[in-house]
């Protein structure tokens, strides 16, 4: 029983991805702050979602680490969650919908006339969007949408918020209004109300709390038939936000944060910020405060201290890494050369001699003791060489076509440059002198090259570009994706006769005719747009907007390897004999043993097994599964990234299966046998020759 018992534990962890072998290592990587504002904060257990002028931000750490979650184009004003269904409103795009924790959004706008969406309430199945004219529901869980106002209500919705069957809206101009009817009528509340202009609800059983434009905060204890101002301690007027947790209730307002313990009679400062306060929450006697500039903060004893967390709006756009032993080193965009002497575990800034522009990091290469980068941005930058392990850089520019350089690659005493503005440079004296290689190429922005003997390929995303390939060290160049149209490639590997082009918007194509022809290959990607390839071993690896993908099969199929939404938009990926590691736009870079993500080797346990009996082994074509059991028996075969690659019966008195496995490409293969009854056998087999 012990045996079978650690075999089934073996057999879970060679065929299942374990994606906590993920970690961040960006001990050191400073980053640079970027133009994010925040709107809205909503909680979901370990997970808080931001809403800003460039989409949504998640972080499952409490602030310690950000990353984006999408709608990125999108300036998003408010997020609600329900259940696994997380709703945003958006400024200019409506409303959208993500059931995968923030991986993938959906619009839903059927039956929006008006797609400026200012709040989103759900009670139960029925929805409530706020937007620039009015009040709209959805039953059916956003999919489509019914108008929802009389004449007064059609106007500016800020917030709205629900207590049993009383729907509260607080408007610009119009004050509060009441529907007790799901939204067929509504009737204005306004007495006692000095101002009209309603930007946040919130509401404790009988207590209403309502934040105005100007003049504080309102308390309805009756429904909202009238109301009384509560406002005494506050330092601002204009209250942006109120949220409750029992006993406490705390107000982001135009420059702070106020806290009252006596629903809403006095007010206390708590926390002094530069900016607006949309973004609030309270979770275990925790206040945490996102302020519109994207500083974090939390406090656990009410307000009194307060931890500042990483700021939302720091940047870790990490665009190239390079591996040399132990050495790592790693290029931001603004921020320039990171060094680590501890395989990633901290960084050091290496900047010296690098101006301005150059800052910008695309990529880097390593000869020896040569270490090259390209720099560069709106095509100011340049080529600069380190031979100190990166203390100081100097610019190596003399023939450079374009400044502005995406990509490096060496072979021999080859090095070639790829810039900006289409043009190949090649230099054959480290760097020191260059020559114009461009001679058929088309487009612009080379970002990728790969070499494979006398073959050179480059890649060109923009403009006419496409795969371009050399023979003659890069004197002339001739198209290989003429059938392809506006096609942007971003990546090229080269796997013994096979080249990977990873694309924006194709995912991955391949060729094993040297580029004469080529099949898309997207089996298992989530998403098409692939930035970057690596290699080890029969492994790739893909970066993508969606995290990492992996192949064994030269591309035939995909599985993810990182399934969290901070090791989204992957932009680079390198690998040593042991580690992987992956840069990312905003969240710096993972890293996780190799090892621990593919399965290269199978423990004896697997080896022998009493009952269970297969012949061949290895097997080319057809395998016989001979048993020793009588009942009816389910048959599930995976290879070793966890993909199942057959399943099947046995029905009970039968003692023998046969799989044809002629199609299977070569490795080793798991067989898991379970039984009516409950028992498993496992086994492991090779599969090697057509």
């Amino acid at each position: 029983m012990k045996k079978l018992f650690l075999s089934a534990v073996f057999m879970l962890l060679a065929a299942n991805t374990l994606f906590s072998q993920w970690e961040p290592v960006n001990n050191g990587l400073e980053g640079v702050q970027f133009g994010v504002n925040v709107l809205c904060l909503a909680k979901s257990e370990n997970n808080i979602f931001v809403g800003t002028t460039s989409g949504v931000f998640l972080s499952t750490n409490y602030g310690d680490s950000w990353a984006t979650a999408g709608l990125s184009q999108h300036r998003v004003n408010t997020i609600t969650i329900s259940e696994n269904n997380i709703f945003a409103g958006t400024e200019e795009g409506g409303i959208f919908l993500s059931s995968d924790n923030a991986n993938s959004w959906i619009e839903k706008n059927n039956g929006l006339t008006n797609i400026q969406i200012s709040a989103i309430a759900i009670n139960g199945n029925d929805i409530f969007a706020g937007t620039g004219e009015g009040i709209f529901l959805s039953t059916d869980n956003g999919n489509s949408w019914t108008e929802k106002n009389n004449n007064s209500t059609k106007r500016m919705v800020y917030t709205i918020a629900i207590k049993g069957n009383n729907i509260f809206v607080g408007t610009y101009g119009g004050g509060v209004f009441i529907s007790t009817d799901n939204g067929d009528s509504w009737t204005q509340k306004n007495n006692g109300m000095k101002n009209l202009n309603v930007l946040s609800l919130a509401i404790n059983e009988n207590h209403i709390f309502a934040g105005t434009y100007g003049d504080g905060i309102f308390l309805s204890t009756d429904n909202g038939n009238s109301w009384v101002q509560k406002s005494q301690g506050l330092k601002n007027y204009t209250v942006l936000e109120i949220v409750i947790s029992g006993d406490l209730i705390i107000a982001g307002t135009w420059s702070s944060v106020f806290l009252s313990t006596d629903m809403g009679n006095s007010w206390k400062l708590i926390l002094l910020t530069d900016m607006y306060v949309f973004a609030l929450t309270i979770f275990e006697n925790n206040i945490f405060a996102v302020p519109f500039y994207g500083q974090v903060f939390i406090s656990s004893d009410m307000g009194n201290n307060w931890t500042q967390k990483k700021d939302l709006s720091i940047l870790r756009d990490v665009q190239a890494i390079a591996i040399r032993g132990e050495n790592v080193f790693a290029g931001l965009r603004a921020d320039g050369v990171y060094f680590s002497s501890d395989i990633g575990n901290s960084w050091t800034q290496k900047n010296n001699g690098l101006t301005d522009f150059d800052i910008y990091i695309n990529s880097l290469a390593i000869n020896g003791n040569y270490i090259f980068a390209g720099t560069g941005v709106n095509g100011i930058g340049g080529l600069y060489l380190s031979t100190d392990n990166g203390n100081n850089w100097k610019i190596l520019n003399n023939g450079i076509v374009e400044a502005q350089i995406n990509t490096i690659v060496i072979s021999g005493d080859n090095i070639f440059a790829g810039s900006n503005s289409g043009k190949v440079s090649l230099s054959t004296d480290n760097g020191n002198s260059w020559q114009e290689k461009s001679n058929g190429l088309t487009g612009w922005h080379v970002s990728t090259i790969a070499i494979d003997g006398n073959n050179i390929f480059v890649g060109i995303s923009k403009g006419d570009g496409g795969v371009f390939v050399s023979t003659d060290n890069g004197n002339s160049w001739t198209k290989k994706t003429n059938e392809l149209t506006n096609i942007d490639v971003q990546a090229l590997l080269i796997s013994g006769d096979n080249i990977l082009a990873g694309t924006v918007g194709s995912g991955i194509l391949v060729s094993t005719d040297n580029g004469e022809s080529w099949t898309q290959k997207t089996n298992g990607l989530t998403n098409q747009n692939v930035w970057t390839l690596a290699q080890s071993g029969n492994n790739i690896f893909a970066g993508t907007s969606d995290g990492v993908f992996l192949t064994t099969d030269n591309g035939n199929n995909w599985i993810k390897k990182s399934d969290i939404v901070i090791m989204k938009h992957v932009q680079e990926i390198a690998v040593n004999e042991d580690y992987i590691f992956v840069g990312t736009w905003i969240s710096g870079i993972f890293r996780a043993k190799i090892s621990d993500l593919v399965a290269s080797s199978v423990n004896d346990e697997f080896s022998s097994n009493g009952n269970l009996k297969i012949y061949p082994n290895p097997v080319s074509e057809l395998l016989t599964i001979g048993r020793n059991g009588v009942g009816r028996a389910e048959i599930v075969i995976t290879n070793t990234i966890g993909q199942t690659v057959y399943t099947g019966t046995v029905a009970a008195g039968e003692q023998n299966a046969c799989v044809p496995v002629a199609e299977y490409p070569d490795g080793i293969y798991f067989i898991n046998m379970k039984y009516d009854d409950g028992t498993t056998e496992f086994q492991k087999f090779v599969k090697s020759g057509k």
